[in-house]
């Protein structure tokens, strides 16, 4: 009999509330409507925020299906997506771009006709990463494999637009990493070769959250971030000599 709801918080190094966002009193439950298949109890339910270079805070909702840029400000929604004819399914990892789109990973758990609007009885299961106008509303780049299902995470997931444009991918349920280019071709690829035991939720899994790439510089990483012997022992076990020598006792 209880439903809740999130609070956008900052919070100074300290723990001193700065700023916050009752994100209730923002949504029109008209509209901003929790799906028949999701979770009733949270309104609207995010697994992402990020702040944009204005200040506002852009996030997707799994239980609304929907992409979100909160107007800390005004204390409103500045901007939706998923609504209506432009339809995403659990979409996770939103991102703006220097060119003023926004780039997000689009799960596609539920959906029932294809995205673009029309009548499948029977679709594939499928994800796909979506570049929208928020001007227009328009998808002006979108990858999706050529076979359906070969791309197809059902929750986690992210997305990356490299300095070089191509985008990087993760394909979160089954751990797997790629990079495309602006053409769709991948370019790039890894496939996780560790498993953890999750439990009955899971079961074992080689499922990666998220991924992002770092240059070489980035300070973050330095100075001890390439010691190659720290690493020695999981490069023996699952690095690129490892395949090789699986792939020829494989012949």
């Amino acid at each position: 009999g209880q439903m809740f709801t999130l609070v956008l918080v900052e919070i100074t190094p300290d723990g001193q509330i700065v700023d916050e966002m009752d994100l209730s009193e923002a949504l029109d439950p008209e509209v901003d409507v929790i799906l028949p298949y999701s979770n009733r109890e949270l309104w609207p339910g995010l697994n992402s925020i990020e702040e944009m270079p204005d200040g506002k805070i852009i996030s997707t909702s799994y239980n609304l299906s929907a992409c979100y840029i909160w107007d800390r400000q005004n204390k409103t929604v500045a901007w939706r997506y998923g609504k209506g004819e432009q339809k995403i399914s659990f979409p996770h990892d939103p991102h703006p771009l220097a060119n003023g789109n926004i780039l997000l990973f689009d799960n596609g758990r539920y959906y029932a006709p294809d995205p673009d609007g029309r009548t499948n009885y029977f679709p594939p299961d499928f994800s796909r990463v979506v570049e929208i106008n928020p001007l227009t509303n328009e998808t002006v780049w979108e990858y999706r494999a050529e076979n359906p299902v070969d791309f197809y995470s059902t929750y986690i997931s992210s997305c990356q637009r490299l300095p070089n444009d191509n985008t990087l991918i993760c394909e979160g349920a089954i751990g797997r990493i790629f990079e495309v280019n602006r053409k769709g071709e991948i370019v790039w690829e890894y496939v996780s070769p560790f498993y953890t035991e999750s439990g009955k939720r899971f079961g074992k899994t080689s499922a990666i959250f998220r991924a992002i790439r770092y240059s070489f510089d980035y300070s973050g990483l330095q100075p001890e971030a390439f010691r190659t012997d720290k690493c020695d022992k999981i490069n023996r076990l699952y690095g690129s000599e490892a395949m090789r020598f699986a792939n020829a006792l494989r012949r």
